[in-house]
């Protein structure tokens, strides 16, 4: 019998003042697209942006095989923008073509994009990091099944 994959919903917040610095990532593990567990908000806020993406890395996100096939919203484009912050905090230096490959060949499944209007980003900026969490909440409900 074939184990089933490890798929975790993902979605990121990036800081509009810096550009390209992670702001907040929610992740939830799956089963399908049903949630198989609670949902855990990393906020740069809490943690630091270099803890939250030591977080991903060390669950397998930036890794080729499948221990952690993200799911979202732009899920791809999620992972660039996360897996490009790796160098840029001093955890990871991609080799030439590996992050491209990474990119291309990691296991993704793509939900339709949820358009945000910028207000997490606007609220991040703002202070305002309660309702940051409750937008990427509600961004992950929209995107799941109930169970």
């Amino acid at each position: 019998m074939k184990r089933p994959v490890p798929t975790f919903y993902l979605a990121a917040v990036r800081d509009p003042a810096v550009p390209g610095k992670v702001a907040a990532v929610l992740v939830q593990p799956l089963s399908g697209r049903v949630p198989a567990g609670p949902s855990q908000i990393l906020a740069e806020w809490e943690w630091g942006e270099r803890e939250v993406l030591r977080w991903l890395q060390g669950r397998g996100l930036f890794d080729p095989g499948e221990e952690f096939v993200p799911l979202g919203p732009d899920a791809r484009a999620v992972l660039r923008f996360l897996a490009e912050r790796l160098g840029a905090v001093g955890l990871r230096q991609w080799g030439a073509g590996e992050l491209e490959t990474l990119i291309k060949e990691k296991r993704v499944v793509e939900l339709p994009a949820v358009p945000r209007g910028g207000e997490a980003a606007a609220s991040y900026l703002r202070g305002e990091y309660d309702r940051v969490l409750a937008l990427l909440d509600e961004e992950r409900a929209a995107a799941l099944v109930s169970p």
